[in-house]
Protein backbone atom coordinates (compact mmCIF):
# COMPACT_ATOMS: atom_id res chain seq x y z
CA UNK A 1 0.00 0.00 0.00
CA UNK A 2 1.01 3.57 -0.62
CA UNK A 3 2.37 5.34 2.43
CA UNK A 4 2.58 9.09 2.83
CA UNK A 5 5.14 11.04 4.78
CA UNK A 6 5.83 9.50 8.17
CA UNK A 7 7.02 11.91 10.85
CA UNK A 8 8.68 10.81 14.10
CA UNK A 9 6.70 11.50 17.28
CA UNK A 10 9.28 13.97 18.68
CA UNK A 11 8.98 16.01 15.48
CA UNK A 12 5.18 15.94 15.74
CA UNK A 13 5.43 17.16 19.35
CA UNK A 14 7.75 19.99 18.25
CA UNK A 15 5.32 21.03 15.52
CA UNK A 16 2.44 21.19 18.01
CA UNK A 17 4.56 23.32 20.35
CA UNK A 18 5.23 25.77 17.51
CA UNK A 19 1.61 25.98 16.36
CA UNK A 20 -0.98 28.45 17.59
CA UNK A 21 -3.98 26.60 16.13
CA UNK A 22 -4.74 23.38 14.29
CA UNK A 23 -6.35 23.76 10.88
CA UNK A 24 -7.65 20.51 9.38
CA UNK A 25 -9.47 21.34 6.11
CA UNK A 26 -9.76 17.74 4.97
CA UNK A 27 -12.36 16.56 2.46
CA UNK A 28 -11.76 12.92 3.44
CA UNK A 29 -10.40 12.05 6.83
CA UNK A 30 -10.22 8.78 8.71
CA UNK A 31 -10.82 9.60 12.34
CA UNK A 32 -8.98 12.87 12.84
CA UNK A 33 -6.34 12.06 15.45
CA UNK A 34 -4.78 15.55 15.12
CA UNK A 35 -8.04 16.98 16.52
CA UNK A 36 -7.61 14.92 19.68
CA UNK A 37 -3.90 15.68 19.97
CA UNK A 38 -4.44 19.42 19.61
CA UNK A 39 -7.39 19.33 21.98
CA UNK A 40 -5.36 17.60 24.67
CA UNK A 41 -2.79 20.40 24.36
CA UNK A 42 -5.49 23.06 24.72
CA UNK A 43 -4.91 24.28 21.18
CA UNK A 44 -7.81 25.86 19.28
CA UNK A 45 -9.01 23.54 16.51
CA UNK A 46 -10.51 24.48 13.15
CA UNK A 47 -11.70 21.37 11.32
CA UNK A 48 -13.89 20.54 8.36
CA UNK A 49 -17.22 18.90 9.13
CA UNK A 50 -15.91 15.86 7.24
CA UNK A 51 -13.52 15.07 10.11
CA UNK A 52 -15.27 12.47 12.32
CA UNK A 53 -13.48 13.48 15.53
CA UNK A 54 -14.54 17.11 15.06
CA UNK A 55 -18.18 16.12 14.62
CA UNK A 56 -18.06 13.73 17.60
CA UNK A 57 -16.57 16.30 19.96
CA UNK A 58 -18.96 19.03 18.87
CA UNK A 59 -19.02 22.55 17.56
CA UNK A 60 -18.93 24.20 20.98
CA UNK A 61 -15.36 23.06 21.58
CA UNK A 62 -14.18 22.97 17.97
CA UNK A 63 -14.71 25.48 15.22
CA UNK A 64 -16.12 23.38 12.38
CA UNK A 65 -16.68 24.54 8.84
CA UNK A 66 -17.98 23.12 5.58
CA UNK A 67 -15.11 21.81 3.45
CA UNK A 68 -16.35 23.85 0.48
CA UNK A 69 -16.31 27.13 2.45
CA UNK A 70 -14.43 29.75 0.41
CA UNK A 71 -10.87 30.16 1.66
CA UNK A 72 -11.27 33.92 2.14
CA UNK A 73 -14.31 33.39 4.37
CA UNK A 74 -12.52 30.77 6.44
CA UNK A 75 -9.47 33.03 6.75
CA UNK A 76 -11.68 35.88 8.02
CA UNK A 77 -13.28 33.60 10.61
CA UNK A 78 -9.92 32.30 11.82
CA UNK A 79 -8.58 35.85 11.98
CA UNK A 80 -11.59 37.02 14.01
CA UNK A 81 -11.05 34.14 16.42
CA UNK A 82 -7.33 34.85 16.72
CA UNK A 83 -7.91 38.52 17.47
CA UNK A 84 -10.47 37.70 20.17
CA UNK A 85 -8.67 34.73 21.77
CA UNK A 86 -6.62 35.78 24.82
CA UNK A 87 -4.23 32.82 24.51
CA UNK A 88 -3.26 33.77 20.98
CA UNK A 89 -3.02 37.45 21.87
CA UNK A 90 -0.71 36.62 24.79
CA UNK A 91 1.46 34.38 22.61
CA UNK A 92 1.74 37.12 19.99
CA UNK A 93 2.72 39.71 22.61
CA UNK A 94 5.34 37.42 24.09
CA UNK A 95 6.84 36.71 20.66
CA UNK A 96 6.99 40.45 19.88
CA UNK A 97 8.27 41.75 23.20
CA UNK A 98 10.23 38.86 24.65
CA UNK A 99 12.32 37.77 21.68
CA UNK A 100 16.09 37.77 22.20
CA UNK A 101 16.56 40.86 20.01
CA UNK A 102 13.83 42.73 21.93
CA UNK A 103 15.23 41.70 25.31
CA UNK A 104 18.70 42.81 24.25
CA UNK A 105 17.43 46.11 22.87
CA UNK A 106 15.27 46.92 25.91
CA UNK A 107 17.25 45.41 28.81
CA UNK A 108 20.91 44.95 27.87
CA UNK A 109 21.72 47.70 25.39
CA UNK A 110 20.84 50.54 27.82
CA UNK A 111 23.44 49.15 30.24
CA UNK A 112 26.26 49.27 27.69
CA UNK A 113 28.53 52.30 27.36
CA UNK A 114 27.67 54.64 24.53
CA UNK A 115 29.09 52.94 21.49
CA UNK A 116 27.72 51.76 18.24
CA UNK A 117 26.64 48.14 18.36
CA UNK A 118 27.03 46.19 15.15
Amino acid sequence: PEQGLVIDLPVVADLYRLADVLLLPSHREGFGMPVLEAGLLGMPVFAATTVPAAVEIGAEEIFTFAPDLPAATLAQQIYAFAVADNRLRLARQIRQHMSWPAIFREQIEPLLPDQEIA
